[in-house]
């Protein structure tokens, strides 16, 4: 019986050696991403969409529409790529007061001491 080290040994990959192996669809690859990717920023600016379910939803549909294409190779984890995603939905909202010095409130939102409009 062979040890599975052996077989592992006695395999052999058969092509013919002018023949480009993964260049084509590397660069397939990689422009399907950039363009996933750029649709998920899309989607993090524009919806209130969790991040995570739009990473998912993203990375499905450009795995159905390009089944042909080994996709999953080539896109960046959940992990690699929520920071980006983050940061481009913050774009639509105002940065945060640093104190309550900053905070400025318009005299629509103010009440004075007992409830009525300021």
């Amino acid at each position: 019986m062979e040890s599975r080290q052996d077989l592992l040994v006695d395999a052999k990959v058969l092509r013919e050696p002018s023949t480009p192996t993964c260049q084509q669809s590397a660069a397939a690859g990689k422009s399907l991403v950039d363009e996933a990717v750029g649709n998920m920023k899309k989607r993090a600016r524009e919806e209130t969409t969790p991040i995570p379910k739009i990473y998912t939803q993203e990375i499905v549909k450009t795995r159905i529409s390009h089944a042909g294409i080994a996709t999953g190779l080539f896109f960046p984890t959940f992990k690699n790529i929520d920071a980006s995603l983050y940061r481009s939905r913050s774009k639509n909202y105002p940065s945060l007061p640093k104190s309550l010095v900053d905070l400025v409130l318009p005299d629509v939102w103010r009440l004075a001491k007992h409830g009525e409009p300021h």
